[in-house]
């Protein structure tokens, strides 16, 4: 199963991914054993172990891996310094890893790690920081005392951490210059002011010359304690040497007798609010939307909620795939759950079509009310989805740095004894629970939804008023409400003259009530527009940015005058010059707006008069009734 998995896993397609859940999932299925099983034919296995001096061991246990894994983890991530000192963490992890009083200079440090074999992986996160190696087995009591040096005896020099701090500010610089980055970091703002850089993964410069030596080795004494330290080994291991290893390699440390601090208090979003993101970068619009969830603190199994619902509304065929992937709204679709201990948060990120950026946005707003109504989703989807879940999971413990990093994330959340009994969650996951879950988390929570867009992007699609109707939408009357049923009306009466009129046209109606105003009038034989008719196409623009989900006809119109063939092809002309205006000038959406021309077909006045065939040389706007 594991090699099966191996070789699958990287090469699937998406949707080949979601259908193969099913089976995985039942080889995986006749292979597991239950959780907390004692088999010793069932691998990883977890173990945990309080120390006496407070630290806690976690040992996971796989003989199917040649290899070992030591890794550190403390509670004391991003989240635990406020501004002005939010960028202290972030230096005082760069540092670790680096020359102790154990190795003086980098070089010793690399040549060490070379010695042993060493592959570093680690990450700061908002709720804690680790770091890590993975060695041979045979290697792992020098490995695990090169590892703990880092954090026990680091060192501070105002060089380091001037040199750390510079390398700092150039890797922001270079993040900064990445559009989706920038979108990000504004989101994060909108979504965690006035503590935004706790949660963001980006630098404030600022803030990271506050870590002087001093308030670094302030930082360590009140962190670096043995009652807020995880020691995770993994691999084909000895629980007595690792445990023997902790005791001795830990003894130093002491355990700090105040608790630590409690979890930032945010304020949570008070309604749904939309804004744009200028960025000259940006080469596609790009949106990100975002719902603030309870944290672990308050809801030990939001972890299991908020899984849930990303897998969800990542499977493929849903309405949601439907309206914005193959239909061709949008080009791609991920969402994302970041837990956290006092608030965690879902997100969706979203491509539109550069052509259809409205559309796209209006399908998704109104498909992220649907989500938890009946029939949206089916049984099939939340079955795919539990899939998904445990497919991640099979495949996380595939890779022993990996599932430790996992277990760091889970101790740090206050919540690793749920960890064993993942799978059993995941098979209780059910339609009604999850459409509860949709309604209270995003239909009817207050979300942030911003789009990044280059400043000419958004000139040219009109996106600071569409906006601006997203966060105030025009309140509707019920005089609009009557005058847009007999809009409805009055256009079937037209049509249904049309059917009985003879098939040269000698047709005599009255244009749209509401879009008639607009009608545009032309000289004989030509296709020129006058100021008049440019204030009117800017009328109906404004028409259509105040009522985002109306689409009309552009209706292009001849009198008799000339051949059938040539007043045919004129018509056309005009309106398609119409249309051209209303998208490039006005930022329509190609989609709201539909070309077609009638030549002489359809006359206003059958009279020969030529002030009356004047009037018959137009071009007018229709509703599309059937949207």
């Amino acid at each position: 199963m594991n090699y099966l998995l191996r070789q699958l896993l990287p090469q699937l397609h998406r949707g080949s991914l979601y259908l193969l859940c099913g089976f995985l999932c039942a080889v995986h299925s006749l292979t597991a054993q239950p959780a907390g099983s004692q088999d010793s034919t069932y691998y990883p296995q977890l173990h945990t172990y309080a120390r006496p001096n407070g630290m806690t061991v976690l040992v996971v246990r796989d003989p199917t891996v040649p290899l070992a894994t030591a890794m550190v983890a403390l509670r004391g991530g991003r989240a635990s310094q406020l501004p002005p000192f939010g960028g202290v963490p972030v230096v005082l992890y760069e540092l670790l890893a680096q020359p102790d009083a154990n190795v003086a200079t980098n070089r010793e440090v690399f040549a060490k790690g070379r010695e042993l074999g060493l592959q570093y992986f680690g990450e700061l996160q908002p709720e804690h920081m680790h770091l890590g190696v993975t060695l041979q087995k045979a290697q792992l009591a020098k490995g695990l005392n090169f590892l703990a040096g880092s954090f026990a005896n680091p060192q501070f020099s105002e060089l380091e951490i001037r040199k750390k701090i510079l390398t700092l500010a150039d890797r922001a610089t270079v993040t900064e210059a990445n559009p989706v980055r920038y979108l990000q970091d504004e989101l994060d703002q909108k979504l965690w002011a006035p503590y935004a850089e706790s949660k963001s993964a980006s630098l404030d410069y600022r803030s990271a010359r506050a870590a002087t030596p001093n308030f670094l080795r302030v930082y360590v004494e009140r962190f670096f304690t043995t009652n807020n330290l995880l020691l995770v080994v993994g691999g084909d291991v000895d629980t007595t040497q690792v445990l023997a290893l902790a005791d001795s390699l830990f003894r130093p440390w002491r355990p700090e007798p105040e608790p630590l601090p409690a979890p930032t208090a945010y304020a949570p979003l008070a309604r749904d609010s939309a804004w744009l993101a200028i960025n000259e970068l940006a080469r596609t619009p790009v949106l990100m939307a975002a719902w603030q969830l309870p944290g672990t603190t308050a809801d030990a199994g939001i972890l299991y909620k908020g899984s849930c619902m990303r897998a969800l509304l990542q499977v493929p065929g849903t309405p949601l795939d439907k309206a914005l992937l193959q239909s061709g709204l949008a080009s791609d679709l991920r969402v994302q759950f970041v837990p956290g201990r006092s608030r965690s948060h879902l997100q969706l990120t979203v491509v539109p079509n550069p052509f259809q950026v409205k559309p796209c946005l209006d399908s998704l707003r109104a498909h992220l009310k649907l989500l938890p109504e009946p029939g949206y989703f089916s049984e099939a989807d939340v079955t795919n989805a539990a899939g998904l879940l445990e497919t991640e999971r099979v495949y996380v413990q595939e890779t022993n740095s990996t599932l430790c990093a996992v277990l760091a994330g889970w101790w740090a959340l206050g919540v690793l004894p749920a960890y064993e009994s993942w799978p059993e969650e995941i098979n209780k996951l059910n339609l009604t629970t999850a459409q509860q879950w949709l309604r209270q988390y995003i239909s009817t929570n207050a979300g942030s939804y911003g789009l990044s867009a280059s400043s000419e992007f958004t000139a040219n699609a009109r996106l600071d008023r569409y906006i601006q109707y997203w966060n105030h939408p025009p309140k509707v009357t019920s005089t609009q409400l009557a005058t847009d049923s007999s809009t409805v009306a009055a256009l079937q009466r037209n049509q249904l003259q049309e059917e009985t009129a003879e098939s040269f046209g000698r047709l005599l109606y009255k244009p749209d009530p509401i879009l008639g105003k607009y009608t545009l009038f032309f000289k004989l034989g030509k296709q020129e527009l006058d100021s008049l008719s440019f204030e009117k196409i800017r009328g109906l623009a404004d028409y259509l940015e105040a009522h985002p989900a109306a689409r009309v006809f552009v209706d292009g119109h001849a009198d008799r005058t000339g051949s059938r063939k040539f007043n045919y092809k004129l018509s056309l002309e005009r309106a398609a010059q119409v249309c051209q205006i209303l998208v490039k000038e006005y930022g329509i959406s190609p989609w709201r707006v539909q070309t077609r021309g009638f030549g002489e077909t359809r006359l206003l006045y059958d009279d020969p008069d030529p002030a009356l065939e004047a009037l018959n040389r137009r071009v007018e706007f229709t509703p599309d009734v059937a949207y």
